[in-house]
This record gives C-alpha cells, structure tokens and sequence, in this order.
C-alpha cells in the first residue's frame, strides 16, 4: 500500500483539514492557533495565515476555490481571501467557540454552529446574519448544508441531529441520532441521506425523507469524530476516530471496505472532489494524504 503524503508542520492538534475544489491545495486549523496552506501534492506548506486568538476548530472552501471561512474558540466566524493574512469579514453573534462552519453550494451563505447551542446562517456578501435557530440538547459540534441549499443539519452534544429549511430556518426534522454527543454530520450528493458520527463509536446512516436510520456502522473502539460521504455517487463514506483509524464503509450495506491507520486520534477527514484522495489530522499533528479511494472499491 502507498504510503501517505504526510504535511508537517502544525504544532499541536489539528482539528481541521479541507481539500480545496481542485484538491490541489489543502487548509487546515490547529489547537496552536494557526491556519496553514498546504500543497497537497508534495506535502509542502505554502503558508501560515495569521495567528488566531484560539484554536482553528472548523475550515470551509467556497465552492470557487477562491475563498474560505473558518470557526474557532474565539466565537468568530472569519471569511478569508486566498492569498490575503487578514480577515475580509469577521461575523459576530456567537457567545462561545465555534465548532463547525460550512459554505453553500452557491458560495451565497455560511453556516455555524456553536457552543452556545445555535446554528446561525450569514450573508456572504454582506456579512450579516439571515437567522439564528437554537438547537435544543446542548452544544453544536457539526453543521452541513445540502449541495441543492435547501437543508441544514446540526448535530449536538444532546445525542440528536436537527433538520432545518435552509430559507426559513423551519424545523424539518430531528434524529434522536447516537447514545451520547454527535461530533459529526453530513448529506450525501443528492441530499437524501444524512451521515453521522457519535460518542457510542458508530457511523449512522439517515434517509432525510422520514428520518429512518437506514444503517448503524460498527467497527471503531472509541468516539467517531469526524464522517462524511464520497463525492459523486454518495457510495462511499469516510469516518475517523479516536481508535486512529480511518474507515471507509459502503452506503448501500453499511458494511466496512476498508481501514487506514492515522497517527494518534482522527479528528477530521476530507475526500478530495474528484473522490481520488482522502485526507485526515488529529492528535498526531502531522496531517496524512492517502490517493486510496480508488483501492476502496470492490
């Protein structure tokens, strides 16, 4: 098996990581308060930007690649200009950390969810907030916007996932998803499942139409932190974790396809657009880059 690309440089965990649209540049934020570039390719680090006022928990690419956003414990939400070392909007509102943000598929609006129990959505152009809804059972550890914009998801440390109307901000669903928090939620391409991660160390899979868990995924031996569902045809998902293992499991049996060994915890993964690469960080510092996806597939 190839050995992975390994991007060193960032000083304590990394709790981030983002391929950008073309997967050639990778963006990742760190418990050491840094935002770093990287080229995925050579492993090499492009750039350090800035120096935040606490730790980097959640970075976002728009869908143009020129732009992305990021969430940390300062309760800031930051939309940055590639090639620029300052913020070009900063959006307020938060009382506490950030731990998830997400860009629409029209690069229009921003989506974050935070320790203050809410998930807010925000006016690219303007900065400004469109709504604020309060997601009952605690922390928000995750949010998501479907690729069509018409759904949000949040996941909380109360163990359910909220489903919301992402023009109105109406109540569309919840999940009484996991035993204990969820760290993690995603949609799949089309927008008809829901993928999440929890605390009980499964990976749990979600028809958004009426809220059936269609698939409970067994394999990890701690929290899953971090899960997401392949590019294109939704067929695979991706799941990392505290065992160290990255995981990837099919959609259609919920049965495991394969395992790659991360260093220290995983506490975020990213698959590259073209569904070729997969990319995790945790508590090993080092970020790792498998070109495996395709060795995935029966």
């Amino acid at each position: 098996r190839r050995n992975a690309v390994k991007l060193e440089g960032h000083e304590n965990f990394v709790l981030a990581v983002a391929f950008d649209p073309t997967g050639k540049r990778v963006l990742s934020g760190s418990v050491d308060h840094t935002l770093r570039l990287w080229d995925s390719k050579t492993g090499a680090q492009l750039r350090k930007i800035g120096k935040h006022a606490g730790h980097v928990a959640s970075v976002a690419w728009d869908p143009a690649g020129t732009s992305f956003v990021t969430g940390g414990s300062d309760g800031v939400v930051r939309l940055w200009r590639v090639g620029g070392q300052t913020p070009v909007r900063e959006m307020r509102g938060h009382e506490g950390a950030v731990r998830s943000v997400a860009f629409s598929a029209d690069g229009g609006s921003i989506v974050s969810g935070g320790h203050d129990g809410t998930v807010r959505v925000w006016d690219v152009a303007t900065g400004s907030g469109m709504f604020t809804k309060r997601h009952e059972g605690g922390a928000v550890r995750s949010v998501a916007i479907s690729t069509d914009g018409r759904r949000i998801a949040s996941a909380g440390e109360g163990g359910a996932i909220r489903v919301w109307d992402a023009k109105t901000g109406e109540s569309r669903l919840t999940l009484n998803a996991h035993v204990g928090k969820v760290f993690a939620v995603n949609f799949d391409p089309a927008g008809r499942r829901i993928v999440s991660a929890g605390e009980d160390s499964t990976v749990r899979i979600w028809r958004v139409r009426d809220g059936t868990c269609v698939h409970v995924c067994r394999g990890h031996t701690g929290p899953v932190y971090a899960v997401m569902f392949s590019p294109g045809d939704g067929g695979r998902i991706i799941s990392g974790g505290h065992d160290g293992t990255i995981r990837l499991w099919d959609t259609r049996s919920g049965t495991p396809a394969m395992t790659l060994r991360g260093e220290g915890a995983v506490m975020c993964v990213d698959v590259s657009d073209d569904g070729s690469r997969i990319i995790a960080g945790g508590s090993g510092k080092a970020i790792q880059i498998w070109d495996s996806m395709e060795r995935a597939t029966p």
